[in-house]
């Protein structure tokens, strides 16, 4: 009778979700248990110890608290999902960019990352008990997320459009090529008219390829994209060049 009381007390995932079988027979161990148990079996962070749990279970329980705004064991149960979970974020993040990160953008994309799934834990929106079914798929999810909005600000930095204008205070994008000091004025104008004639994400593809010395390899692992794709977009890049040149007048395209 308890133990039917117990199931019917748990509540369900939004529809389509499932628990994993051990998760759940985790959960009805634990659910009417006292926070020192529940804390105690949480901070078992080796797998192979019979009392340690799952993320899913925990999470489970921290969002329980947090719905029955038991304030100190929603706290400290997510500090422990937070151990655990700190060294996948870090390893993601150090293979998801063609360079090394600095400590700051780390550090800013690890906060970011924390803070969306601060929000997802910390709520009863059925939507996010995911989290619940499957941990590591949302977590994934999230790091991939700030991933591409970070590669996108990257991008934009480096954006023809966003850093050739003339009266803008910035240093020029052009400042960033070795060769610059070669150029004169007009063939600088002449490199700059051919890029803008580019349109993304050929033209990131073609910018850092040729003036950051990029790799096919890195760009499309930069752009989390195939290999292939990034031939593909530095073909028409090439194709673009050689039109914007096949447009401008005889004279100047005799003096490149």
């Amino acid at each position: 009778m308890k133990l039917v009381q117990t199931i019917n007390a748990i509540p369900r995932l939004a529809k389509g979700y499932t628990r994993e079988e051990k998760s759940d027979q985790e959960i009805r161990e634990l659910y009417g248990c006292n926070d020192g148990e529940i804390l105690r079996r949480a901070m078992i962070a080796d797998k192979d110890e019979p009392d340690s749990i799952k993320e899913e279970t925990i999470l489970f329980f921290v969002r329980k608290a947090f719905r029955e705004k038991n304030i100190r064991l929603c706290d400290e149960l997510s500090d422990y999902l937070i151990r655990r979970i700190y060294k996948v974020i870090y390893n993601k993040l150090s293979k998801s960019f063609p360079r090394p990160l600095s400590i700051d953008e780390r550090d800013e994309l690890v906060e970011n990352i924390l803070n969306q799934v601060y929000m997802e834990w910390y709520t009863d929106d059925s939507k996010f008990s995911f989290w619940e079914a499957r941990f590591w798929f949302c977590l994934n999810c999230r790091i991939c997320d700030q991933v591409t909005r970070c590669k996108k600000m990257l991008m934009e930095e480096v954006s023809i459009e966003g850093l050739s204008d003339p009266d803008s205070d910035e240093i020029s994008w052009l400042d960033r090529i070795p060769s610059r000091e070669k150029m004169t004025p007009e063939i600088t104008a002449m490199v700059n008219s051919a890029l803008r004639a580019m349109k993304e994400p050929y033209r990131s593809a073609f910018y850092l390829r040729v003036y950051e010395d990029y790799s096919e390899k890195d760009i499309a692992k930069y752009h989390n994209v195939s290999e292939r794709t990034i031939r593909n977009w530095l073909c028409k890049s090439k194709i673009c060049l050689e039109k914007w040149r096949d447009e401008m007048p005889e004279s100047v395209r005799g003096n490149r």
